[in-house]
């Protein structure tokens, strides 16, 4: 076959495949009517007419060829004597010898399974939208007792022109058949009765939908957004950069960029400070929200920071602020309050509130000669010099205490970067430099200054960061650049040249004086505070973040771009913080979302309802209605078109007004979680479960819920699980009893071999035999030890979604076995 003519006319049913799953092989049905084979007497169509003599290339016979089986498209058909015959998968083609490769005629049959209910309406309107020819009005016909649609086609292709005609038949709800006919006008009337012929000849078998599978290989997958930059230092013709997803080490001469997570031996995905220190070699120190991680650029490799001594907290500590003293040869960690470690004798000193600071937050850390200057970010700044601490505030004249960067000029001038501008020091007099001068100066992230001695400030405030190299003479920038995203700048070194390398919540930037150029990873997570997953009726799983929802195919999440969706870019959507989601068996997405309204996606469009405001958790009943539950008050539920249907609160039976997990069975029962026991919503009726004078469970706080394959009700409460099955309780794990007594439950998965997978605030709990719990933490790979979502996919792949604040950072880790 003409492979031009074969492409052209897949240009037709392509438009149709839009939103298409694909077919299965299966066995004929045994109730389809016997091949009937047309004869010469079937009649022409001739809705479409034409005066020019017929001029087909072959001799045409209406008598059609012996049954051919297309079991992947769920159809049998008599071919056309003479037409060559191609067939793929569900689909074949035949065309005539000779056929124009523009024109035909050709004949195209396919079968295949939708991943929605659709009618033969939707597919005539389909085709009326999508394909750029003339469609005419619909036309009912009967394929062995089975109702579909045919209409007209006409235009022309490449200036020829051409008449044609396609039936659409719903099978059933879900399988479809498409039986098309396109030939030059010219030669329509004599080839136009074997589309009649065909059709006829047509008989059906059902066709299942294939059972999907994974392209992943077992192990672990990371999932972040490695462009929330922190912290970022510059080492020779590297930069490093430290971030919510983790470490980026770019190489400034190739643009050239590796990450690191984890899964590679970091302590924790979130980096919020780093530094480079020779240690005796040199070592990348990376500051993390778990202690610190420590990297060899020499050999790509990740260390373990053994020589922080273990009661200085430091590896259990978030460390906000790194530098390394090298000319000390000391290593200062900003966490909770100051620690200063000898890198010759590894001795340790931790200074903090109790040693005279006056606060323990570090939020930067400079140096002059043997004195650290450290600014706290709320009560002002400390000098530390030997064993005397004075510190800078309010109280004895400093101009703004609310301090977050530091620097020291080689003529000893202490610089700060605060709320209100830059601040001087100098011989104990204070200076500032804000709104009194021509540059404006407020809300002042980092300070650095170059070797020629121009003070570089990055700015973030409220309307966007900046960047300023502040000329003190005259009150300018002589330098200046505003993030065109309207983003704080977080990050700031200078490069050999002088030249800021920068760093905001969308990647690295290198400005070169007029200009910034970025620098960013491709990674397709939109926040590293993931906090809801949701298995769609179509396979894709939905994601829900601080920043937004996305939506990816589990089987092959690499393979494609991931949709995303926010406020500020999907018209209806009620909010960002997607707290939960739920899906429904007719393909409505329902999110519950923190700080703003409760949406709905359907076809396409989003929907916000105003009076569920900031609800926490979300389930869609057996009659597609949408519940929502919120930790002060009760249950709002809306039918499938968004009305509302009913309300509960404690006054209605609820055991209290804060719902903290909704669940709906495969029975239709609606369970309700709360912090006073459980409750169930069952054939129009609510019930209370589990009461506040219950003590079959050991806690009434109920975090979680989860079915089990075998129909359990699985309850997760704040310090331990318990199976239900309607009758007894059994209690899977006791975290005080068991071992774990530090740890609190937040999320419940179960795979669906039974395994079941606990999310808590210090890792992962998994269990195969429900009797041995053990904890996996970023020890063995986790991103982050909070667990702020689970998921088990139809795969038996767990992703893990982590962060316990949109500070934090955490990502999604897949677990695939």
């Amino acid at each position: 076959m003409n492979r031009k003519f074969f492409v052209m006319l897949l240009l037709f049913f392509a438009l149709l495949f839009s939103g298409c799953g694909s077919g299965s092989k299966a066995e004929p049905s045994q109730n389809q009517n016997e091949v009937t084979k047309p004869t010469n007497s079937v009649p022409v169509k001739a809705t479409l007419e034409s005066n020019v003599p017929t001029a087909i290339p072959v001799s045409i016979s209406l008598e059609l060829g012996v049954a051919q089986d297309i079991p992947d498209g769920g159809f049998s058909f008599q071919p056309i004597p003479g037409f060559e015959m191609t067939s793929f998968g569900g689909m074949v083609s035949m065309s005539a010898p000779g056929a124009d490769a523009d024109l035909g005629p050709v004949m195209q049959l396919m079968g295949w399974n939708n991943e929605r209910d659709t009618t033969n309406e939707d597919l005539y309107e389909q085709l009326k939208r999508d394909t750029p020819m003339r469609i005419s009005p619909a036309e009912s016909i009967t394929i062995n007792g089975i109702a579909g649609l045919a209409a007209d086609i006409s235009g022309d292709n490449n200036g020829k022109a051409m008449l044609g005609r396609a039936a659409m038949i719903m099978v059933n709800a879900r399988q479809q058949f498409v039986l098309m006919l396109g030939a030059p006008k010219d030669e329509w009337d004599a080839v136009a009765p074997y589309f009649e012929a065909v059709l006829a000849s047509i008989n059906f078998s059902e066709l299942e939908m294939p059972v999907p599978t994974s392209n992943l290989s077992a192990g672990n997958y990371a999932f972040t957004n490695n462009n929330v930059v922190q912290d970022v230092i510059i080492d020779q013709n590297m930069a490093y950069a430290a971030t919510l997803g983790g470490m980026v080490a770019w190489n400034l001469d190739s643009g050239y960029a590796m990450m690191y997570t984890p899964l590679q031996g970091m302590g924790h995905v979130s980096a919020g400070s780093i530094t480079v220190c020779n240690i005796p070699d040199k070592r990348i120190i990376v500051g993390t929200l778990q202690g610190l991680s420590i990297y060899d650029p020499a050999t790509g490799l990740w260390e373990e920071s053994s020589f922080i001594p273990d009661e200085s907290k430091v590896k259990t500590s978030k460390v906000t602020r790194l530098y390394c003293d090298q000319a000390n040869k000391r290593l200062l960690i900003g966490y909770n309050g100051l620690g200063i470690l000898n890198l010759d004798n590894g001795e340790f000193q931790h200074l903090t509130k109790a040693e005279g600071l006056t606060w323990d937050e570090v939020r930067d850390i400079a140096v002059a000669s043997k004195d650290i200057w450290i600014a706290n970010g709320y009560k002002g700044i400390a000098h530390i010099s030997g064993n005397t601490i004075t510190n800078y505030t309010l109280e004895n004249g400093m101009p703004d205490e609310r301090a977050q960067s530091i620097a020291v000029a080689p003529d000893g001038t202490v610089w700060v970067g605060a709320s209100t501008g830059l601040l001087s020091l100098k011989n104990g007099k204070w200076s500032t430099y804000g709104s009194d001068v021509e540059a404006k100066l407020s809300d002042i992230n980092e300070i650095e200054i170059s070797s020629d001695g121009k003070i570089w400030l990055a700015t973030g405030p409220l309307n966007g960061g900046r960047l300023c190299q502040f000329n003190l003479s005259n009150g300018k920038c002589e330098s200046e650049y505003k993030d065109p995203d309207y983003k704080a700048i977080l990050a700031l070194d200078l490069n050999d040249q002088g030249l800021p390398l920068y760093g905001t919540s969308k990647g690295l930037y290198a400005f070169d004086g007029n200009n910034s150029n970025a620098m960013q990873t491709s990674e397709p997570l939109i926040s590293n505070y993931v906090d809801s997953f949701a298995g769609g009726s179509d396979g894709k799983l939905w994601v829900g973040t601080d920043a937004g929802i996305q939506v990816l195919n589990p089987a092959d999440p690499g393979a494609e771009q991931w949709t995303s969706y926010s406020k500020s870019l999907s018209p209806g959507m009620g909010g960002n913080w997607a707290s939960a989601i739920a899906t429904s068996n007719d393909g409505v997405t329902w999110a519950a979302i923190i700080n703003g309204e409760a949406s709905r996606y359907e076809n396409g469009s989003w929907t916000s309802f105003k009076e569920i405001y900031s609800y926490n958790t979300v389930t869609v009943d057996a009659d597609n209605r949408a519940w929502f539950g919120d930790d002060a008050k009760g249950i709002i539920v809306l039918n499938a078109d968004g009305s509302s249907a009913m309300t509960f609160t404690g006054a209605d039976g609820l055991p209290s007004d804060k719902v903290y997990s909704l669940l709906t069975d495969s029975a239709g029962t609606v369970w309700i979680g709360t912090d006073n026991g459980l409750a169930k919503y069952e054939q129009g009726k609510l019930t209370i479960v589990f009461g506040k004078d219950d003590s079959r469970l050991p806690n009434r706080y109920i975090r979680d819920l989860a079915n089990t394959p075998d129909g359990s009700l699985l309850i997760g409460m704040s310090t331990g699980i318990a199976r239900y099955d309607g009758n007894q309780v059994e209690v899977l794990l006791d975290v005080l009893k068991d071992g774990f007594p530090d740890l609190r439950l937040t999320t419940l998965a179960v795979s669906p071999s039974g395994q079941i997978w606990a999310g808590t605030d210090k890792g992962l709990l998994q269990a195969d035999d429900l009797n041995n719990w053990s904890l996996l933490t970023t020890r063995d790979g986790l991103l982050t030890n909070y667990i702020s979502a689970l998921h088990a996919d139809s795969f038996g792949a767990l992703w893990v979604g982590g962060g316990g604040s949109n500070f934090d950072g955490g990502g999604i880790l897949l677990i695939v076995p």
